[in-house]
């Protein structure tokens, strides 16, 4: 196993190294310069929504062969935002690419392009922008099939992919406080019917409407119901985010000055993973409880006053995966030692041979 293992990395090394497609990184980077210069800056853009026209790419690529097509592909990916390139420009995508969807993202979907369906084709842009703003989407990113020119090395001419941003309106935000919310009890999946009734309040009032948290704390389900002031009059909150230097426990972290208790609630995915902590300026750290809320965000419940909040993704999975994986590769070492070990124990011990003397006295 230790030699095949020895036999692949040579042959990826030594011989696998040329065969390997490769782009050129300064002309990429050139390209890139050129396409950005042509196409409306994404600026602070913190959540996209992607779509595409006809298939979203050149279809001079499906008539036309170019030996710089891997140059043109390379460069045209990065600048749709295609895959996983929305990582390096810190942006967020709504409907980002993955093999596992959860099933109310599944359902999100269906519904939405179901209710979307039975609108007259003019109301349809509304709905969609009422419907994304609660969701901090902030711009659609459209990736087109018409090609722009472009030139490669030795100027060769490219034809590369375009795109077109359309910036929304979203006064929301990513990181929303709500002196008001609703709560249901927690639920496994959500139903069609279920999203129905979001969308219906979403299209109807957009980011002025109250967000459901789903919770099992009496506390939290007794404090939605203490409205505190009215609608009309929010208490006064302040949210400042937080530099974390050096933390151990922290992805995220908040400063919250709130007027009386609210919802810190924050566009990101609660999969059962996210945890947070919160603490009064120079206090002990607690634990606080991180609910799902409208069904694909979530947020925290905080008292009246003055706080600090962490949060920090932390999989149960985590610590148990690491140690399997050291375990694992400690047992590949071990087969690879004891091998070695018993052909040095079983080696021959030749004595060294003593010189004969007169036989007889």
């Amino acid at each position: 196993m230790c030699l095949l293992g020895g036999l692949l990395i040579v042959e990826q090394v030594l011989v696998g190294r040329a065969p390997l497609a490769t782009v050129d990184g300064a002309a990429e980077r050139r390209l890139l310069e050129e396409l950005a210069g042509q196409a409306e800056p994404l600026g602070s853009t913190q959540r996209l929504l992607r779509t595409r026209e006809g298939k979203g790419w050149p279809t001079a690529w499906q008539q036309t062969s170019s030996p710089q097509r891997m140059l043109e592909v390379e460069a045209s990916g990065r600048h749709v935002l295609f895959g996983r390139w929305h990582l390096e420009q810190r942006i967020g995508v709504l409907n980002s690419a993955t093999s596992l969807v959860s099933q109310r993202v599944e359902a999100f979907w269906r519904t939405a392009q179901s209710r979307a369906a039975q609108l007259p084709a003019a109301d349809r842009p509304r709905f969609w922008r009422r419907v994304l703003a609660p969701l901090a989407v902030d711009g659609v990113l459209q990736r087109q099939a018409r090609g722009v020119p472009g030139r490669g090395p030795e100027g060769a001419p490219l034809v590369l992919a375009a795109r077109r941003f359309e910036r929304l309106p979203n006064g929301a935000g990513r990181v929303r406080w709500h002196s008001t919310w609703e709560t249901v009890r927690p639920v496994a999946t959500v139903s069609s019917e279920d999203w129905m009734r979001r969308l219906d309040r979403w299209e109807r009032l957009g980011i002025e409407g109250v967000p459901v948290v789903e919770t099992d704390d009496p506390a939290g389900r007794s404090a939605s119901r203490r409205r505190g002031l009215s609608p009309d009059t929010p208490p006064r909150s302040e949210i400042r985010p937080l530099d974390t230097p050096g933390a151990d426990w922290a992805v995220e972290a908040f400063e919250v000055r709130a007027g009386a208790a609210g919802l810190l609630a924050i566009s990101r995915y609660q999969d059962g993973h996210w945890q947070a902590r919160y603490r009064a300026p120079q206090g002990a750290w607690r634990p606080l409880p991180v609910h799902r809320v409208d069904y694909l965000a979530q947020g925290v419940l905080l008292p009246p006053g003055q706080w600090q909040v962490r949060f920090a993704y932390r999989p149960w999975w985590w610590r148990p995966t690491v140690v399997l994986a050291l375990v694992a590769w400690s047992l590949v070492g071990l087969a690879c030692l004891i091998p070695l070990a018993g052909r040095i124990v079983s080696l021959p011990r030749t004595r060294p041979s003593m010189p004969s003397g007169p036989r007889g006295a």
